[in-house]
């Protein structure tokens, strides 16, 4: 009888698709004087960038993404990496998306500490 071992690192295994990958970003500061950039993915961008970036053909996949419940259901985790010259640093990632019928103030936040050093962080959505 053949035992059956579970894979060392099952996150290896995970399905991925990337929806921004290799961009240098330019960060300004805000009148608080913290850095800030953005990266939209709204209206249609975020569906569009798994398209073009991740290779997403999957017509069912890309529905999933025009609503917080079908990326719920589609995502597992965010794979964040920050490089930037002092690797000894963290910087504050926002992952925002809007609400319904308040846009700013519903929605969802995910908010990570992310290490400086081009490390990938995840941040899990379960």
């Amino acid at each position: 009888m053949e035992i059956v071992k579970a894979p060392t690192d099952p996150e290896k295994n995970r399905p991925y698709f990337y929806v921004i990958k290799d961009k240098e970003i330019f960060t300004a500061e805000d009148e608080n004087g913290k850095g800030v950039s953005y990266l939209y993915q709204s209206d249609g961008r975020l569906i569009s960038s798994a398209s073009f970036t991740g290779n997403v053909t999957d017509e069912a996949t890309l529905k999933l993404m025009e609503t917080v419940d079908g990326f719920k259901k589609l995502v597992h985790s965010v794979g964040v990496s920050i490089e930037m010259e002092d690797k000894d640093d963290t910087a504050e990632f926002v992952f925002q998306m809007y609400g319904k019928k308040d846009l700013y103030g519903g929605g969802a936040n995910l908010i990570a500490d992310v290490n400086t050093n081009a490390k990938e962080e995840r941040i899990y959505l379960n």
